[in-house]
């Protein structure tokens, strides 16, 4: 049974290999088929995500700081990465205000006009460039790119009084904008997270409740079916991630050792019974030479009961075990017939012991027949559920592979059935003759040549 693992790649295996088939019981003989072998679909790893902590020094919209003051601004944006989802852009102070507390008096008059326009352009410049960068969505490198430009604004000197508040103003707005939008993206990120947690543990429901199944087939596919929808589900918050998981692989696991034990349980079986059923040809096959015919025909019906209480064996075994047993079967009853009809000498005896063996055909016969019609009624069932499975296929990888398998029982059973429907009516046609020998054939009349001896068909 493989072990699995921490969720780190996407292919752990699943302890005990689901194993798909068709029933144990072969639908005409009662004989098992052979245990399939299947493998079942990697069971897919979670990949954790980082959940995102605080920790990131940040400014606030709607607040100002002082051109030159150092703002720190969050970092992150990436999956994985760790970000304050309720961070915002804090901007301290109205820029004047701070200037006013920060500079010396008179600082600006000290300034050259020259200078104040140099500084103009250049947080002019600025301030296209955090407009360019307030609509980005690489959200870690575009952050830092604002740090930086909001860094760059600090070592910048004072701009004309009439344009500074309005620079201030433009700038600080790109820079809320992006930090915004960034908390929203991450806010829907976390919803997200949250939606494939709740949809992951629905599915931790419904393969717990199958993984007690004695379905198992119907059950197998089903938690097949449930793998490849955990797969197709994105990321959970990481606290949760493992967690998650391992009720998932659990409850997997559960189900398919359960299973595995239930086949070998059943492979086990079907060993004793062939070894039982080779054993009743040997006994057969010693007693079909035996000239007592009367003690050996007893112990044929005997060895026949036991035939029938032996449980199946596989499909691939079956046919050739009892066409092994039976022919020994034909064997002595085809010599006892011909003995009993060549040893008759009395009329009248002999008509006796022909009609004892009439009614054993005949009853044979009707046994058989009746064997014939349930098995029949067997094989209309199969052919009706796998009729009714091929007009529900749906599209897919295996549906041309499981088309053509369904197609061709179809047609296998179908040829099956029509063989058992003729046989049907030569039994029907061989009992109605039997009757009517039994009531015509007149006192002392010699016994009709060809009389049936016994046989022993298949049960």
């Amino acid at each position: 049974m493989a072990d699995f693992n921490e969720p780190e790649t996407d292919t752990p295996q699943t302890a005990g290999a689901p194993l798909a088939g068709e029933p144990l019981h072969s639908p005409d003989t009662g004989e098992a088929p052979g245990l399939p072998e299947e493998t079942a679909p990697p069971l897919p790893t979670e990949e954790p995500v980082e959940v995102i902590t605080p920790g990131e020094e940040v400014v606030t919209p709607g607040e100002e700081v002082t051109p030159g003051e150092e703002v720190t601004t969050g970092e992150e944006v990436n999956l994985g990465e760790e970000v304050n989802l309720g961070e915002e852009v804090h901007l301290d102070e109205r820029m004047a205000t701070t200037e006013r507390e920060d500079r010396p008096a008179g600082a600006a008059a000290k300034t050259s006009p020259e200078q104040l326009e140099a500084n103009l352009r250049r947080k002019e410049e600025l301030c296209v460039r955090a407009e360019e960068l307030s609509e980005a969505s690489d959200w870690k490198v575009t952050a830092q790119a604002i740090k930086t430009l909001q860094a760059e604004w600090k070592t910048i000197g004072p701009v004309p009084k009439e344009r500074s508040t309005e620079l201030w103003e433009r700038f600080r707005k790109a820079g809320n904008h992006f930090f915004e939008r960034r908390q929203a993206h991450f806010q829907e990120r976390l919803r997200e997270l949250e939606e494939n947690l709740q949809k992951k543990e629905a599915l931790c429901v419904q393969v717990e409740e199958l993984s007690t199944s004695t379905e198992w087939k119907t059950a197998g596919e089903a938690i097949k079916g449930l793998q490849a929808q955990w797969k197709e589900i994105g990321p959970v918050p990481r606290d949760q991630a493992e967690t998650v998981w391992q009720r998932f692989r659990k409850a997997n696991d559960q189900f398919f050792e359960r299973r595995q034990v239930h086949y070998d349980q059943v492979e086990k079986e079907h060993k004793e019974n062939i070894r039982k059923k080779e054993e009743l040809c040997r006994r057969a096959e010693e007693l079909c030479t035996s000239t007592s015919f009367k003690e050996t025909g007893e112990a044929l019906k005997a060895l026949q009961a036991e035939w029938k209480a032996v449980g199946p064996v596989p499909k691939q075994k079956s046919e050739a075990l009892w066409k092994r047993f039976r022919g020994a079967m034909d064997q002595f009853f085809e010599r006892r017939s011909a003995w009993f009809e060549e040893r008759e000498k009395d009329r009248e005896q002999r008509k006796s012991e022909w009609k004892e063996r009439l009614r054993e055909t005949q009853t044979y016969k009707q046994e058989q027949l009746e064997r014939l019609r349930e098995s029949i009624g067997r094989d209309e069932e199969n052919l009706t559920r796998w009729r009714a499975r091929l007009e529900g296929l749906r599209p897919g990888p295996h549906a041309d592979a499981t088309r053509a398998e369904l197609e061709g029982k179809i047609g296998e059973v179908d040829a099956r059935v029509a063989t058992k429907r003729s046989r049907i009516q030569e039994l029907e046609t061989d009992i109605q003759e039997i009757e009517v020998k039994l009531r015509s054939h007149p006192p002392g009349a010699a016994v009709p040549e060809g009389a049936e001896g016994e046989r022993q068909e298949q049960s």
